[in-house]
């Protein structure tokens, strides 16, 4: 097999899956229970989440566990929205956001929220349209730091400049793909972030919203009140404390990680006259290369590179079943052929230049074989 899916989910890391057991088999009872296994768990989750904040450079931030980021990006917008909807009712995103941020807010403009959407340039945002769009009156800026389709960058010195001249605009960040594919840095300028385990090498299942101390969100889900009463329901204990180290690992792996698998895919793929590259390495994470082919079906060579076992995606696995061309390929392309035929590889821990070689060896056979 050669997994090169690790933006769907990542391979469940050796490391991880060993502290993963560790904890099964010591973690008994329910935080939420005053009894004395109870009140030791709630001290393990607390410890973590301060683990967490300062991983990220957060010193004004709480931790809210979810099942995964998802529901983590549908908490901080629906949540903050309809709690805080006398403040204003504009909400920006960009035209390539993952469905998990674009469908909350297409569902608020039905409560009478406005969507305003700046465009993308030359294979990146357009970051002047961004700023054309910003003003007081704006509630939230919603995006993700890293585009789960190409890779692509939301660079934050923008975020830092935002806040900057709009103080009181409160931003989401969803860092799902960014964390271990970016360089470290601090998030203090965000209100919220978002992000998910088992892209960081760990199982499903679980997922972080970490909001500053200072905003109120109204909840998703109604129950025991667990949380802070943010997110009810019995939590998933033992994947939440994997966070910390899951985290360690991967900001690791990107101190070791020199980019040169990926350059490597980049320069093969590009030998090929029928595949085009939508992914600029200049402005991209370091795990993602989004392509198209010119001419051929990308539903027939995905076919049958998943029976040699060689396995990727055809667009964000959240729409893939869904949609019959990636929206994020056609915004930076504006080809509906690009957009219809693009294939996205994503590397990971595992991931091996022999995994790289075989893979586009397999692809140029296929490719031959292939009509038009």
């Amino acid at each position: 097999m050669i997994y090169l899916d690790y933006a769907s989910t990542s391979l469940l890391r050796p490391e991880v899956l060993e502290a993963y057991e560790r904890l099964l088999k010591g973690c008994i009872g329910n935080p939420s229970n005053s009894n004395h296994l109870g009140l030791e768990l709630e001290d393990k989750l607390n410890k973590a989440r301060k683990e967490i904040l300062k991983l990220l450079g957060l010193n004004n931030h709480h931790v809210t566990f979810t099942s995964g980021a998802t529901e983590a990006n549908n908490l901080a917008i629906f949540g903050f929205a309809r709690r805080n909807k006398k403040r204003g009712n504009v909400i920006i995103t960009s035209r390539i956001e993952h469905s998990s941020i674009t469908n909350p807010i297409k569902v608020l403009t039905e409560e009478g929220f406005v969507m305003k959407c700046f465009e993308t340039k030359d294979y990146g945002y357009d970051y002047d349209s961004l700023f054309r769009l910003l003003s007081d009156d704006v509630l939230l800026l919603s995006l993700t730091e890293v585009n789960n389709e190409t890779g692509l960058i939301f660079d934050y010195e923008m975020i830092r400049k935002i806040k900057q001249l709009y103080p009181h605009l409160i931003i989401h960040l969803d860092i799902t793909q960014a964390i271990g594919h970016l360089e470290p840095h601090s998030y203090q300028d965000c209100d919220f972030l978002t992000f998910s385990l088992h892209k960081l090498g760990g199982p499903t299942g679980s997922g972080i919203l970490i909001k500053r101390n200072r905003l109120q969100l109204q909840p998703l889900i109604y129950g025991g009140g667990q949380e802070d009463e943010m997110r009810s329901g019995t939590i998933n204990t033992v994947a939440h404390l994997l966070y910390p180290f899951a985290i360690k690992l991967m900001f690791d792996d990107y101190q070791r990680d020199s980019n040169e698998l990926l350059k490597e895919l980049d320069k093969k793929l590009k030998d090929s006259e029928e595949i085009v590259i939508n992914t600029k390495l200049s402005n991209s994470a370091n795990h993602i290369l989004n392509f198209s082919l010119r001419h051929k079906k990308s539903s027939i060579l995905f076919e049958a590179l998943n029976q040699e076992a060689i396995y990727l995606s055809t667009k964000s696995s959240c729409a893939s079943r869904h949609q019959l061309r990636s929206n994020v390929v056609y915004e930076l392309t504006k080809n509906e052929i690009f957009a219809s035929n693009s294939l996205r590889v994503s590397l990971g821990h595992a991931t091996t230049k022999t995994d790289i070689d075989s893979f586009t060896k397999a692809l140029k056979r296929l490719l031959e074989t292939i009509k038009e």
